[in-house]
């Protein structure tokens, strides 16, 4: 993913089916000029997002505990983008 990162220049990176708990930290993760989010869910896959540093956004984790929603994997933020991107 570091990689990825690297030579495409995204601006977010989402990834599914990540299998990272609590035991993986952020540190353990981390990529140079991305913020990381993450959804440790206990079962049914996990979430994690890599939102370029300079992005403004607000995780929204309190929109995740949609009952209906227990077999979906997701993760809620609000992002302000600008065109100088």
């Amino acid at each position: 993913v570091k990689r990825m990162a690297e030579l495409s220049k995204a601006v977010v990176i989402c990834l599914s089916e990540t299998w990272l708990d609590d035991s993986v930290g952020d540190t353990e993760i981390a990529i140079l000029g991305y913020s990381v989010i993450r959804n440790n869910r206990s079962s049914h896959g996990r979430v994690c997002m890599y939102i370029k540093s300079n992005i403004s956004f607000n995780h929204r984790p309190h929109l995740n505990n949609s009952k209906e929603d227990t077999h979906v994997q997701k993760t809620h933020m609000k992002m302000t983008m600008n065109s100088t991107i």
